[in-house]
């Protein structure tokens, strides 16, 4: 899949892409410090975002209901997961939902800014004192991974491109031939006991109108019943817009987007 493979290209500098806010804009949080308050530092950022990225999902034809009831589906955060050059497992964070919900369940937190967050890259950087967990799922073994620190950057490796902050997980393996690697895979947050096997395959949905979607089907619980639906949307030649949808009590419903630009 492109939204995996294109990280590739620029693997060799680490986590490098894109963010949803203005492309010539940088929120000023450098001069922020650790014992600021964490909600008014989201809302400045969420008042930076541009979402002229956003596109409309399309309706998506009922299907059996599986693993996910509405109140599981409340619970649970859930993206496509990628490894860095480094093994380093991340997902990108585009419109802060993860940062928010991670606010949410754990608000005590050390915020880091400029080259305290990172020397190379700077940038915004929140990292929790208590260890959250999630479920990552890569090449169809599933991984107990605490989340390491969320990193909004300043400097990227692409300019031009839109910025979107990331998610990291601790380092689970080193994996063959990172730097071009295509490992496909999955996040849950935050880990979930009942789940003990995923299994993917190739999956058309079709939406209310009758249209065919070609994508990428997650079984969670071994019924043969897709739970989780990936497709991707080719805006140009250099660019994917991948949607995630949840089969929830036999819905779908959208629940993640990411801009996906290739790295030139």
């Amino acid at each position: 899949m492109k939204y995996l493979a294109c990280f590739a290209i620029i693997a060799l500098l680490g986590i490098s892409q894109s963010w949803a806010q203005s492309k010539a804009k940088y929120p000023q949080i450098q001069n922020r410090t650790t014992n600021k308050n964490l909600e008014a530092l989201y809302t400045h950022l969420k008042d930076s975002l541009d979402f002229s990225w956003v596109r409309k999902n399309p309706e998506l034809a009922p299907t059996k209901p599986s693993y996910f009831t509405k109140e599981k589906a409340e619970r649970r955060m859930v993206v496509p997961l990628q490894i860095s050059g480094y093994s380093i497992p991340f997902v990108w964070d585009d419109n802060l939902y993860f940062l928010k919900s991670l606010l949410n369940q754990n608000g005590e937190a050390s915020i880091l800014s400029g080259v305290q967050a990172d020397p190379n890259y700077r940038g915004f950087k929140v990292q929790w004192k208590q260890k959250l967990h999630g479920l990552l799922w890569i090449a169809g073994k599933i991984y107990k991974a605490p989340i390491n620190y969320w990193h909004l950057m300043e400097v990227q490796d692409c300019p031009g491109s839109f910025m979107f902050p990331s998610l990291h997980f601790e380092k689970q393996f080193d994996a063959q031939d990172a730097l071009y690697n295509n490992i496909q895979g999955l996040a849950i947050l935050p880990f979930p006991n009942d789940i003990k096997q995923i299994t993917f395959s190739k999956s058309v949905i079709k939406s209310k109108a009758g249209k065919d979607f070609p994508g990428f089907g997650y079984d969670l619980n071994a019924d043969k019943v897709v739970d989780i639906f990936l497709f991707e949307e080719l805006v140009d030649q250099d660019t994917l817009y991948v949607r995630l949808y949840l089969n929830v009590e036999g819905h779908w419903v959208f629940r993640y987007a990411h801009l996906d630009e290739t790295c030139i």
